[in-house]
């Protein structure tokens, strides 16, 4: 799974090429979220636990590992 806290993926990028990316992780079986804030993540025993933000409120999704990716603007 990939939880995108912005509306699209790539959001520096043209719509169609965001799509085009999150269509290809759609046929390889990769589930994508955009406009899902991640709140907070916890080690468990088993993994790891996100509280992810949701229109409705938080919705909690476990999994074995996370990874971060936190992209910075250059100068």
């Amino acid at each position: 799974t990939i939880v995108e806290g912005l509306p699209q993926m790539l959001p520096i990028e043209d719509q169609e090429i965001a799509g085009a990316l999150q269509k290809s992780f759609t046929k390889l079986g990769i589930t994508v979220r955009t406009g899902t804030p991640v709140e907070k993540v916890e080690k468990t025993s088993t993994g790891v636990k996100a509280i992810l933000k949701t229109e409705t409120g938080t919705e909690t999704w476990e999994g074995d590992i996370c990874l971060v990716a936190v992209g910075v603007q250059g100068n």
